[in-house]
């Protein structure tokens, strides 16, 4: 489909006032088409969302105890697999009864989410207790022996 009734098209809904400020005050003084903005855009998420995971994943294993890390893990999986699930249920769910950027603006509300959740954590007090249920079956199988 060409014209007005692409859904690219921009100026006919309440958000793409977003995407006609980037063209406008980014793209266009930089002189980048719409392919390299795609690259550039899939340059950016990749380097974060590659990095992010590793982070997680090393953030995780200091705040478990190591004795149960199997299981914390396991838990840390399986959360993984429910996001996966979430997201892009979210984003057809909005694409469908609102538009597609809609959809995309909510999984930027999903993500603002777990930023506000994650700001929440106290990783110190995490790691505290973590090292404290190792020193207590340290302690509890010393005991026995």
């Amino acid at each position: 489909m060409v014209g007005t009734g692409n859904p690219s098209s921009l100026g006919d809904e309440p958000l793409d006032q977003i995407a006609m400020t980037m063209r406008d005050l980014v793209w266009a003084p930089l002189g980048i088409a719409v392919g390299m903005q795609f690259l550039l855009l899939g340059l950016m998420f990749g380097s974060i969302q590659g990095a992010s995971q590793g982070l997680a994943r090393s953030l995780f294993g200091k705040m478990i105890p190591e004795s149960r890390s199997a299981e914390f893990f396991g838990f840390f999986g399986f959360f993984g697999r429910v996001a996966a699930i979430i997201g892009p249920a979210m984003y057809t769910f909005f694409s469908l009864t609102v538009s597609s950027r809609a959809g995309i603006l909510s999984i930027g509300f999903l993500i603002l989410g777990g930023l506000f959740l994650l700001y929440r954590v106290d990783v110190d007090d995490a790691v505290r207790v973590a090292e404290e249920y190792e020193a207590g079956l340290k302690n509890n199988k010393s005991e026995s022996e």
